[in-house]
């Protein structure tokens, strides 16, 4: 390919593929590229819209991504699974908040908490990737009448790493250990999936959606979880994953993230069989499951 009869190299068509996706969708709506990360830009241009687009719904948006599974991998690959990743906080009253719980299979509501007397309580971690801190809903407690600072995050089921600000100052539980993310001491949380319930009015729906040859999105079939895995006729296109909340049966908020372009995989077969006899005269047919490479 040329452009005015100079060859395009091939880095350069690879920076032009790379800024497809979400770099791409965000400079359709307004985003001016800054200086050398535009990466970091388009990820802080998509979180602002999504807030601006959701100023009043009930779960504030913390941390929304389209990323590999595989931990250090920056490109998505064909064959290799992709996650969802979202921490939303519940911004309604405890005692709201308490009894009238969002339901979803794959995002589960925690309860952070610390109990005593202070100014103020903020909560930071890997819920939002060690990003801006949380802060804490304070309240008596009827019980006892101690105070209570807490707050409702959804997420994910999973470790997170996390620590607790208390008027300025770091505290840690028993038991802590070093950040994986070099970010010093931190307790860990394990989120578990908890009990499906059936019927309910009141849910958080996952939902992908891949780019097509027009400039709009499909939705990709039977896909509602938060890992999907790309596939060879997804080579080149991008995914926009949605987390879309119902209150009573009524729709209410959605957040939403934009994938870089999935590339092709190195070629790999995952599985390769004969059928038929192997005498004179007789048919095999050889059935595999493959991926990556360039057909």
């Amino acid at each position: 390919a040329s452009i005015d009869m100079e060859e395009i190299a091939e880095e350069e068509r690879q920076q032009v593929d790379y800024f497809r996706g979400k770099i791409q969708f965000c400079i359709g709506e307004g985003m001016v590229v800054e200086g050398d990360q535009p990466e970091a830009q388009a990820d802080r241009f998509v979180f602002d819209l999504n807030q601006q687009n959701a100023p009043d719904a009930k779960l504030a948006l913390h941390h929304i991504a389209v990323v590999p599974t595989q931990a250090g991998a920056a490109t998505i690959v064909e064959g290799e699974p992709v996650q969802l990743q979202v921490c939303m906080q519940d911004r309604r009253p405890h005692a709201e908040a308490a009894n009238h719980k969002f339901h979803s299979p794959h995002i589960f509501p925690v309860t952070f908490q610390v109990r005593g007397e202070a100014k103020e309580v903020f909560l930071v971690g890997e819920v939002n990737r060690w990003g801006e801190p949380i802060p804490l809903e304070r309240r008596d407690d009827d019980e006892d009448g101690e105070v209570v600072f807490s707050t409702t995050l959804y997420l994910p089921s999973g470790d997170y790493e996390y620590r607790y600000i208390v008027d300025g100052d770091e505290k840690l539980s028993e038991g802590h250990v070093a950040s994986k993310f070099g970010q010093g001491q931190c307790n860990i949380h394990t989120v578990k999936e908890t009990a499906k319930f059936e019927n309910q009015q009141t849910i958080l729906h996952i939902r992908w959606t891949r780019s097509n040859e027009s400039g709009g999105y499909d939705e990709v079939p039977q896909e509602n979880s938060l890992v999907l895995v790309p596939r060879s006729e997804d080579i080149g296109f991008c995914y926009r994953a949605e987390v879309i909340a119902y209150l009573d049966g009524d729709f209410s908020f959605l957040y939403f993230d934009i994938s870089t372009p999935v590339c092709a995989g190195p070629p790999a077969c995952r599985k390769i069989e004969l059928e038929g006899s192997p005498s004179e005269g007789s048919a095999l047919v050889v059935n595999a499951e493959y991926s990556g490479g360039v057909e």
